[in-house]
C-alpha cells in the first residue's frame, strides 16, 4: 500500500498498518456501510455510533455511522 504524505509517498505493507478509532473533529474514512470510501470529519461519537461530516454531490452531508465502519486518517 502506498500511502501519501507532505508531498512524499511511502510504502507501507498491510501488517503495519493498526486502525484507530477517530474521536471528534478527527478526519475519519468510512470503509463499510452506505458510506464506504466516503472521507470527511467526525462530528460526533456517542457509543458504537458516530456522525461523520461528508461531501456528497457538493453538499454536506452528516451520516451516521457505526464505530466499527470507521477508522482515522493518519495525520503526517
Amino acid at each position: 500500500m502506498q500511502l501519501k504524505f507532505g508531498g512524499a509517498v511511502k510504502s507501507l505493507k498491510p501488517s503495519e498498518l493498526v486502525p484507530v478509532a477517530p474521536a471528534k473533529h478527527h478526519t475519519a474514512r468510512a470503509f463499510a456501510g452506505d458510506y464506504a470510501g466516503k472521507q470527511g470529519t467526525m462530528d460526533g461519537v456517542d457509543g458504537e455510533d458516530g456522525i461523520l461530516k461528508v461531501m456528497v454531490y457538493g453538499e454536506t452531508d452528516f451520516a451516521i455511522v457505526q464505530m466499527c465502519d470507521v477508522v482515522k486518517v493518519a495525520d503526517w
